[in-house]
């Protein structure tokens, strides 16, 4: 077996190069601070591009990561119940309601200083 530690940028790299992911730069840093906070010298992590890419999605914002469904007027009055409105107030829902929401296991959203993304974007065009 051949180990080879590599530095968070050289990771970083290796996403960002990986066509068929699509990370941005700052998606990519993300993913590696998540990895480095759930794994240690006692438990190192094997990195494996294609398992990254099976297991974790990139989205620009939470917006492009919600998915938009429809609440029907039945629904809508059963929670109206369900917190305790009156009768009244139930009976005055009339209409459906659009809402959003997103599933995962766990979400990174992190913001990291220009500097840093031009420091990496700048090596990564070298490379190619």
């Amino acid at each position: 077996m051949i180990i080879n530690e590599m530095t968070d940028g050289e990771v970083v790299g290796l996403l960002v190069s990986d066509e068929d992911s699509g990370w941005t730069v700052n998606q990519a840093f993300g993913l590696v601070e998540f990895l480095n906070d759930v794994h240690d010298d006692d438990n190192p992590y094997k990195l494996d591009i294609v398992a990254l890419r099976c297991d974790f999605d990139g989205f620009n914002s939470i917006e492009e990561a919600a998915h938009e469904y429809q609440v029907s007027v039945e629904d809508l009055q059963h929670y109206a119940e369900d917190d305790g409105k009156s009768e009244e107030e139930i009976a005055a829902i009339t209409e459906s309601e659009t809402t959003y929401s997103f599933m995962a296991s766990g979400v990174i959203l992190k913001d990291y200083v220009q500097k840093e993304k031009m420091e990496i974007e700048s090596r990564l065009i070298n490379k190619r």
